[in-house]
């Protein structure tokens, strides 16, 4: 069952039927963790598209929940330098941005970027995303001339 509300979670997902993506998500996320555990791979992928899909749908502290915990785990089993750690910490600090903790999301965006930079190099998309995603929230915390270059 839970790979069937996966493959229907990736339909609702492209026709943008973000209830049913969440609705399915809800179903499985548990089943996984109770076949693999929370700190298996696969569990703490579902809890990232869960979180992802709740901050889409604008609720917006159950994500920031979430993906605090995903970060924990992923800093506690992979370490800080791990790329998926790196994307974690990313999609915790879009969701802070979002909910205007502007301060604590430019912090982690800077974290982002220079792990990304160290290595990914500069020329990474990834990168490039990191700086423009960073520029964002000081735009937005009013630090006009070090958005303005980071752009």
């Amino acid at each position: 069952h839970v790979a069937s509300a996966l493959a229907f979670g990736k339909f609702y997902e492209s026709l943008a039927d973000w209830n049913a993506c969440q609705d399915l998500l809800e179903v499985a996320l548990p089943n996984v963790m109770a076949a693999l555990g929370q700190r298996h791979k696969d569990s703490l992928w579902l809890m990232s598209l869960l979180a992802g899909t709740l901050r889409v749908l604008s609720q917006l502290e159950k994500a920031e929940t979430m993906q605090r915990e995903i970060l924990s785990l992923h800093l506690d089993i992979l370490g800080p330098r791990n790329l998926d750690t790196v994307t974690a910490m990313h999609d915790l600090a879009v969701t802070l941005n979002e909910r205007g903790q502007l301060e604590e999301a430019e912090t982690m965006k800077r974290e982002v970027l220079a792990l990304r930079l160290d290595i990914l190099g500069r020329r990474h998309l990834d990168t490039v995303r990191a700086m423009h995603n960073l520029a964002v929230t000081l735009h937005g915390r009013g630090q006009l001339e070090e958005a303005e270059t980071m752009q």
